[in-house]
């Protein structure tokens, strides 16, 4: 099988010629992701072009919020940050992030108060219509040797960034309608800019962000189904009538959301993390929704960035085990690394992560064939 062919057999929740390894956030063939940049990126790059299942990236414009608004940015504190102004009908809106493109975090929030939500709702729209060539440009350039990929947040996603975390939980309690109002705008948006990109852009896996944050602690369960359920369900329909295939980042608790996010319809979930990251054993994960859809996952980033290659051996026999019987399973990490600089130690638990992926790959296969286990691989 071609890498294509390998990932897309395993979103099918069937058993391709071998488990998929794929390393989240190391892409091969994105010359634009600021890791390829990097010198000490190059080796880790080389390296899973050559022996992973690589997801290619392709990011267009998006405009913001999924519409075209003036903004307008400027430098503060000598680089280490950026303020952006979106002007709106009823005054400006401002944010202000780090510059680091490894770890972003936000210093000031858009929404302050009930004039600044106010002045978000009045943002008219425009649709967003970026040029498709350079993303069908990588699809041809890539072939088999990768499955095109690109990432979007939901309505859910966009608003809650919006505000504070601890701003956002306490509107949802007490001006819930004025939130669904905000994401109901937002997806809109999201629904019509994505209707082009399938029309326009190359047949890809669309991976869906946002649905974490109607989950525990941030949210209790039931604002699931009306912050996601009702908009994602759609979406989701809607990229499989096109022919695209679509996954679910979620990190963080599953236990309360896991069979509602099934229900959703996707492909694929990501990264099912294990406790104490996580609520959900993989093996419980596998058993409730792995006939229903892939499970990718689930190696945690830190384990790689600090921890001994005989750690992350350990995490990657437990991942496989617990995963990849009776396939649709592709072992991942649960995160993008974010070292500005890749470290010599990251890099060689990289290359074990791989190495025993294969390794505990292939004893699974061995293990269903000993015991009459039927299947393609």
């Amino acid at each position: 099988m071609s890498v294509r062919q390998r990932l897309l057999t395993a979103l099918a929740v069937k058993e391709p010629d071998r488990m998929p390894i794929t390393l989240y956030g190391v892409y091969p063939y994105n010359l634009n992701d600021w890791r390829a940049a990097r010198a000490s990126y190059r080796p880790l790059l080389d390296y899973a072009r050559e022996h992973s299942d690589p997801f290619c990236p392709w990011d267009l414009d998006r405009g913001i919020f999924y519409t075209r608004v003036p903004t307008h940015t400027r430098a503060l504190e000598g680089g280490v940050f950026i303020e952006r102004t979106v002007e709106t009908p009823r005054g400006s809106i401002t944010c202000i992030t780090n510059t680091s493109p490894a770890t972003q975090w936000i210093k000031k929030f858009y929404l302050q108060d009930e004039d600044d939500i106010q002045r978000f709702l009045s943002i008219p729209y425009e649709p967003v219509r970026p040029d498709v060539g350079p993303a069908l440009a990588l699809e041809k350039g890539v072939g088999e040797q990768g499955l095109m990929y690109t990432a979007l947040l939901d309505g859910l996603g966009i608003v809650a960034d919006l505000f504070t975390p601890e701003d956002f939980a306490l509107r949802c309690a007490l001006e819930k309608n004025t939130i669904k109002r905000m994401i109901a705008q937002v997806n809109e948006r999201l629904y019509d800019y994505v209707h082009y990109l399938l029309d326009h852009g190359p047949r890809s896996l669309y991976n869906i962000g946002g649905p974490e944050l109607a989950t525990a602690p941030l949210l209790p369960p039931r604002y699931f189904d009306e912050f996601v359920v009702t908009y994602d369900a759609p979406l989701i329909d809607l990229i499989h009538q096109h022919g695209s295939w679509a996954m679910i980042h979620c990190h963080g608790r599953l236990n309360g959301v896991l069979e509602r996010i099934a229900d959703l319809g996707p492909d694929g979930l990501h990264p099912c993390e294990a406790p104490p990251m996580g609520d959900v054993p993989l093996a419980e994960v596998k058993r409730r929704v792995g006939d229903r859809l892939c499970i990718i996952g689930n190696v945690q980033i830190g384990d790689l960035i600090v921890g001994q290659q005989e750690d992350v051996d350990r995490r990657v026999h437990e991942a496989v085990r617990a995963g990849a019987p009776g396939g649709g399973f592709i072992l991942s990490i649960t995160a993008s690394p974010y070292e500005e600089e890749l470290s010599p130690h990251t890099l060689a638990n990289y290359i074990q992560f791989v190495k025993s992926g294969r390794k505990y790959g292939e004893a699974e296969v061995e293990k269903a064939r000993t015991q009459g286990i039927e299947g393609d691989y």
